[in-house]
């Protein structure tokens, strides 16, 4: 059974061969970027960095390698990117400021902030942060026209 019938059956509640499996076709079935490199080692794949395409929730694209070694049967598309087919070229390389080399679409969208290796933001969110002094870095990000923990 072709993986495409297999979903339509499923969907109609008719009986298939096995459930359709589901990597990644959206958001909630996804994989975190920060295991994808071991999921890809596991499955005796070439070595790849993530296509990170939710930084919010740090998720990686799993690629057509991927899909096709687990046998899954749905495909990611959200109107700018898609794992039906290799998209690597709509990314570029960025390392979160040596936390995790990955590829991402718009690496000029993120800037580390404070003393360059506590905070990095996109587009003026959060987006992670050191443990050290996190609390006040929190604050103070949060409410930038208050004072700091310290001066209160």
């Amino acid at each position: 059974m072709k993986r495409r019938d297999r979903v339509i059956k499923a969907l109609n509640f008719e009986e298939t061969a096995r459930v359709p499996m589901d990597l990644g076709g959206m958001r909630s079935s996804s994989v975190s970027c920060f295991r994808y490199s071991e999921l890809r080692k596991h499955l005796g794949l070439k070595e790849g960095l993530p296509l990170i395409y939710d930084d919010f929730q740090m998720l990686a694209i799993p690629e057509p390698d991927v899909l096709d070694a687990l046998d899954c049967d749905v495909v990611f598309y959200d109107g700018r990117y898609s794992n039906a087919f290799d998209e690597t070229e709509k990314f570029k390389y960025y390392d979160f400021n040596g936390r995790l080399p990955a590829m991402v679409a718009d690496p000029s969208s993120y800037s580390v902030l404070e003393n360059e290796d506590d905070v990095t933001t996109q587009g003026g969110n959060l987006l992670s942060i050191r443990l050290a002094d996190t609390l006040d870095k929190l604050w103070q990000l949060s409410h930038p026209d208050s004072l700091t923990v310290d001066e209160e």
